[in-house]
């Protein structure tokens, strides 16, 4: 017969008193030093706000102090928890949301790289030395682009430019920009005082700004927009593309491109001169042109400014600066273009993948609200798709049916079941996939960096959702707070206890919501995901009936 274990021991009396004096002496270390160092960042406000109010004093900008009573704080409490509340609603469907549309996203992505393998078989096409035959075809080509005999025109300035794809005009004026800093402190009685400082600062800007709100007017007008214009981007209507393919990128291929530029670029200074001068004499004398000279800022001609009297690293108030930036075609650059799009005819439009996914559907996004996150991007090489093109191979392509696009016949499934081919039963997905690069680039190269992009803004959207979360519940308990406020000690300590609170809570919640909305997004890697749970559950329950644990004695 097995001895029996001794009966445990209690602890000592002595022992036992010193763990409750510790754990009180811990409890009220912690009160205190928050109250020291609520005191201390008190302290080292009101004497930041005492020099601030000397700077002021000396003339920098005005100051507004606002008081607010303990009972008015605890009255704006209210509208505080209102907009909390309203905010902390409207995280969670933003987050989920959010993970639907992504998830979305990269499944289109992954749609559009089995298109491109079905309609050419490679990374991409010449179209300088093919004709290409592709249509209602997702299809990735290179070429030359050119715009012949076509000028881009400006008509804020009068002058043309040829070989221009697009062109973009920045217009700034050095204004007077107000600028406010407000600092908030509470008294022992949870009275608070706001100072508000107004500082005044010369800075350029494309936009007009009124100087007639400004707390401190004088010295401090700003003159009317006299230069006639604004920052505007044009593009040429259409532009020829590929030598031999003899297709044509319209606006919305145009607008795809973004590599601007102030390399090459030739602008008539006499265009400009004589319309600034001109705008210069009808805004009037003082601030608003009259006497000022246009020249140009540096050799390239890309930059133009009106400045005035004095130098131009030290513009005046009311002196306008006028910037162009361009996209050369490929005479003007010697660069080739590479466009991702639907065949349509001889041009190129979006293409999307038939918007069936279920979370093209209210009903998709509400199941999914009931998500670990997946943080890792996909690889370049799960793009990928085929050899680069290659000139000599063209005889073999074409007699493998690549270039006509009647290659194999296992195109691409929805996930509806239907096949790419079936383009007039599908309806128009939320996404649209049509990209233009400056240079030769691969198919896999485009959709690994749309990826990166959208992954980008899935983050930023995360983090938003949880900010939103975070501050929405901490506003909840702003009520409280402010109950509090009139108490020296509690009030910070209680604050600083909810901030923590709030912090690790909705942490925990967001992730919670992502998960869930992630793995519901991927419902075969849900599927998997419950069948290894389900046969570590049997067998931890097998192991359990089969091998039962010994019962060991009761220590007496």
């Amino acid at each position: 017969m097995a001895k029996p274990f001794p009966r445990q021991r209690p602890l000592p009396q002595f022992l036992e008193k010193r763990l409750w004096s510790g754990a009180l002496l811990c409890i009220g270390s912690f009160a205190v030093a928050g109250a020291v160092a609520y005191g201390i960042s008190s302290h080292s406000e009101n004497e930041e706000l005492l020099s601030e109010s000397n700077v002021l004093a000396a003339g920098v900008g005005p100051v507004d102090v606002q008081t607010t009573s303990w009972f008015e704080s605890l009255q704006k409490s209210a509208t505080t928890f209102v907009f909390g509340l309203i905010m902390f609603c409207l995280a969670g469907p933003l987050l989920t949301w959010n993970e639907c549309q992504a998830a979305r996203y990269y499944r289109m992505l992954f749609r559009a790289r089995d298109a491109i393998r079905t309609s050419q078989g490679k990374e991409n096409l010449n179209a300088d030395k093919r004709v290409i035959e592709k249509e209602e075809k997702l299809i990735c080509i290179y070429g030359t682009l050119d715009t012949k005999s076509r000028c881009l025109r400006d008509e804020a300035f009068d002058f043309e430019i040829k070989h221009c794809v697009r062109l973009r005009r920045r217009v700034e004026m050095y204004q007077w920009v107000e600028t406010k800093h407000s600092k908030t402190t509470k008294d022992a009685f949870g009275n608070k005082r706001t100072e508000t400082r107004y500082s005044y600062a010369k800075e350029w800007r494309s936009q007009a700004v009124s100087s007639s709100g400004f707390r401190e007017q004088h010295g401090h007008e700003n003159p009317e927009w006299w230069i006639g214009c604004f920052s505007e981007t044009k593009n040429i209507p259409e532009a020829d593309f590929g030598r031999k393919a003899e297709m044509v990128l319209r606006q919305a291929a145009i607008e795809q491109m973004n590599w601007f530029t102030k390399e090459n670029l030739s602008i008539p200074f006499e265009s400009l001169e004589a319309k600034i001068s001109a705008a210069g004499q009808i805004g009037g004398g003082g601030k608003g042109g009259g006497g000022k000279t246009c020249m140009p800022i540096d050799e390239s001609g890309a930059y133009y400014a009106y400045t005035g009297n004095s130098a131009l690293h030290n513009p005046e108030v009311g002196d306008v600066k006028v910037t162009y930036e361009w996209i050369p075609d490929s005479e003007a650059s010697n660069q080739k273009v590479t466009v991702m799009g639907k065949q349509v005819g001889k041009s190129l439009a979006a293409w999307n993948d038939g918007g069936d996914f279920c979370y093209d559907s209210a009903g998709g996004c509400i199941l999914s609200a009931l998500c670990f996150c997946y943080t890792m991007g996909s690889n370049k090489s799960a793009y990928a798709i085929g050899d680069n093109d290659d000139d000599d191979d063209d005889e073999a392509d074409e007699e493998a049916g690549v270039v006509a696009g009647s290659g194999s016949k296992a195109d691409y499934k929805t996930f509806s079941g239907g096949s790419a081919d079936d383009e007039s039963n599908k309806s128009k997905g939320f996404f649209e996939l049509l990209n233009a690069a400056q240079g030769i680039h691969k198919a896999s190269a485009l959709l690994k960096g749309n990826e990166d992009s959208a992954r980008c803004f899935q983050f930023a959207l995360r983090l938003i959702g949880w900010l939103m979360m975070f501050f929405g519940l901490y506003c909840i308990f702003e009520p409280i707070t402010a109950l509090l406020d009139i108490i020296p000690i509690v009030g910070p300590v209680v604050r600083a206890s909810i901030f923590l609170l709030c912090l690790i809570v909705t942490l925990l919640l967001s992730v919670v919501i992502i998960s869930v909305a992630w793995f519901s997004s991927r419902p075969k890697l849900v599927i998997g995901f419950l069948i290894v749970v389900v046969a570590v559950c049997g067998g931890v329950i097998w192991w359990n009936n089969h091998h039962p644990a010994s019962a060991q004695p009761s220590m007496l």
